[in-house]
């Protein structure tokens, strides 16, 4: 029951959380773009993006909490770790990029097989 042992677990859940999240809200963001780029009736854009509203409040919850827990280091370590939840939420997003970008690939190779 340390102290530190504690802030360790609530910053380990709160990271594990933010894989989630930061994934949910990309996905969002994502079908929003699409529905844009297809023409798609503004109705079905509507109820995403109120979903994506409702991600993002959760989201700044927990970029709330993940700040506390940060707070509780020293200055040098506060960097280094906003910096780490930084860069894992732009690799989340970029994995997300790369699947996506090889689904569309696999569904081309498809197509271009079936003829």
């Amino acid at each position: 029951n340390d102290p530190s042992s504690k802030l360790v677990k609530k910053y380990n859940r709160c990271i594990g959380q933010m894989d989630s999240i930061v994934n949910f809200v990309f996905e969002l963001e994502l079908k929003i773009a699409n529905l844009s780029n297809s023409g798609k009736a503004v109705n079905d854009m509507d109820e995403w993006k109120s979903r994506l509203k409702e991600a993002l409040v959760i989201k700044g919850m927990l970029d709330e909490s993940s700040n506390m827990i940060v707070n509780y280091l020293d200055s040098n370590k506060q960097i280094h770790f906003r910096n780490e939840i930084k860069l894992k939420q732009k690799l989340i997003c970029e994995m997300r990029i790369v699947n996506q970008e090889l689904y569309y690939l696999e569904m081309q190779l498809k197509i271009l097989f079936m003829y």
